[in-house]
């Protein structure tokens, strides 16, 4: 998408300037006429598509935003002009970065620009759903309710990041505490007991020899290995900010065991939600889709939801397009079916959302649960292969002594 600034009026002659962001001339055109604007002037604006944007070295709390989105839904249904909104709230804030971006906010909205579009100067603090939502806001004239879905949306993440973290918890310390034993017995036991074996002249078993080998290349490589490591980190962090690499990455996402179906269904429930605040507004089907996928925050789900517009614009019907898409559920394309036979897609997809939800507070709250059993075989794996590699030549050596005698 490109930024573009416009000029034009209304029914009653009275001008209108701004800035937009679409995929052309056209989609700007059609974006002012939903508003009942007809342009008189629209060029792209070059020199804002190259600002940089504005970071901040102290993050915005999550519970600020949530804070924040609550108390301008209600400024914004008591009919409070959003920059006014906005000023009393920068003056009922606490938190010194979070009133820069207030102020900045309300500087933006006075030069004639949109909300989302200020929005996104400011990356760490909005994310790539919340400025997405608010231009569906924008774009039906339902600010007020998108906040809402917001507020609901944010305590919904933060809820499940919260107990994701709690259950996560456990399994990463065993994990932790497992690396760290191996690295203590490559470099300091394994040496010790081969210095032993070498001492017997014995030939020693396959495990050993492998133990041996692994131990001797750590100790002679270890400064390698982690520089290895680190590029490989810097390497991946890389690839996952290309689009091809996001897209690869977020489908691989979606393949993890037991986080993965977890990802998947809060996908499936933000697309639901989505669907039904775009259909409850009055959002020509086409253009909402556009809106959805982003609103998914996925970019292998944004290009199945992509091929479902594409589709549409063929002159699919709904069901046509999801079901061609191939990433939705049976329960998911069967909803979506009855909704177009009955004439409430909107009911349906909140339904959607909301069994999704549960599913996913389901699926965390046994997240330990079913992380556990894989441990303990990883566990049981690398026990085995030290007690084959250390004891077994221990028991040998013994029992060759044992018979010498």
């Amino acid at each position: 998408m490109s930024i573009y600034t416009y000029r034009g009026r209304d029914g009653h002659r009275q001008l209108h300037k701004g800035v937009l962001e679409a995929d052309g001339i056209a989609d700007v055109v059609e974006q002012l006429q939903m508003r009942g604007i007809t342009p008189i002037q629209i060029y792209r604006d070059k020199y804002r598509a190259k600002n940089t944007p504005i970071y901040f070295k102290d993050p915005v709390p999550v519970m600020e935003l949530i804070l924040f989105c609550r108390q301008l839904h209600t400024m914004l249904k008591a009919g409070v002009p959003i920059i006014s909104a906005l000023e009393a709230l920068q003056k009922s804030i606490e938190h010194a970065a979070f009133i820069d971006v207030l102020q900045s906010l309300r500087k933006s909205l006075d030069s004639g620009q949109e909300l989302s579009m200020a929005m996104r100067e400011h990356p760490r603090v909005f994310s790539s759903i919340f400025i997405h939502m608010v231009k569906m806001g924008e774009m039906t004239g339902n600010l007020d309710a998108i906040f809402l879905a917001l507020y609901d949306h944010l305590i919904f993440e933060k809820d499940m990041k919260t107990r994701i973290s709690s259950a996560l918890r456990y399994p990463m310390f065993v994990m932790i505490a497992i690396a760290m034993a191996l690295l203590v017995v490559n470099m300091f036991v394994i040496p010790a007991f081969a210095n032993v074996f070498a001492g017997f002249n014995a030939e020693l078993p396959l495990m050993t020899q492998i133990l041996v080998s692994t131990s001797d290349w750590t100790l002679a490589y270890w400064p390698w290995m982690f520089a290895v490591i680190g590029l490989a980190i810097v390497a991946v962090r890389y690839w996952i900010s290309t689009e091809a690499g996001r897209y690869q990455w977020d489908s691989m996402k979606l393949k993890i065991p037991v986080i993965g179906k977890i990802i998947f269904k809060a996908s499936l429930a933000r697309f639901a939600r989505g669907m039904a605040m775009s259909y409850n507004s009055g959002i020509p089907m086409v253009q909402g889709l556009s809106m959805i996928g982003m609103v998914v925050d996925n970019s292998f789900m944004l290009v199945r939801i992509e091929s479902m517009r594409v589709g549409i614009e063929r002159g699919e019907h709904l069901s046509t397009a999801a079901k061609s898409a191939n990433v939705f559920t049976p329960a998911v394309l069967q909803m979506i079916a009855i909704g177009e036979q009955t004439g409430d897609i909107s009911g349906l997809m909140t339904d959607i959302a909301e069994l999704y939800e549960r599913d996913v507070d389901y699926e965390i709250k046994s997240l330990a649960e079913q992380i556990e059993p894989i441990l303990i075989a990883v566990m049981g794996v690398l026990v085995t292969m030290l007690a084959f590699g250390i004891f077994l030549p221990i028991w040998d050596l013994g029992a060759t002594m044992m018979h010498h005698k």
